[in-house]
């Protein structure tokens, strides 16, 4: 049985309301990417370090971070859905972490990209990919996740309930 939890989702309201509200039910400590990334980076922001160093160093990054990650127990980790893209760092993921894929149509997706907010340019360029990259990044993750929850249409609290639900599935509960 794996001691930890990956949460992965294309929008990031959704990943990250949905990891604290996993959290809380499960009596697990909540670890988030970005927020871990930035700790190392004090006091700069991530549209700071993003605007300085570009994507590529943030992905390096992230490899380090889910190591770190990885030795704890009973956590669950909000991921950004690009950590996909290294196949080393897939292997920490699914050796550590049960994988959980919080799928949206790319069509939502798209959508909820070119409205987000971005902090600088070179966050966008990370995120707002274009609806051929978002299938490819929704293939990589439903492939690489342990349990797959639909949630087009679903508020945070039923998200996490199906959620919490799939993990009893998965293990037998």
């Amino acid at each position: 049985m794996k001691k930890n939890i990956a949460i992965i989702c294309l929008d990031k309201s959704m990943s990250r309301a949905t990891a604290g509200l996993l959290a809380d039910q499960l009596e697990m400590r909540l670890f988030d990417m970005r927020e871990l990334f930035e700790f190392d980076h004090k006091p700069r922001l991530f549209k700071d370090i993003l605007t300085a160093y570009g994507a590529t160093y943030f992905r390096k990054r992230e490899s380090g971070i889910l190591g770190y990650a990885s030795d704890f127990e009973n956590i669950i980790l909000n991921l950004d859905s690009d950590i996909l893209h290294k196949k080393d760092t897939l292997k920490k993921l699914s050796d550590n972490f049960l994988i959980i894929y919080l799928h949206l149509p790319a069509s939502k997706v798209a959508n909820i990209a070119s409205k987000e907010d971005y902090s600088c340019y070179k966050e966008k360029s990370l995120y707002d990919i274009g609806k051929e990259k978002l299938v490819v990044r929704i293939d990589r993750a439903k492939t690489a996740a342990d349990i797959v929850v639909n949630v087009s249409g679903s508020s945070y609290f039923k998200v996490s309930s199906d959620c919490i639900r799939a993990i009893n599935r998965y293990y037998g509960v």
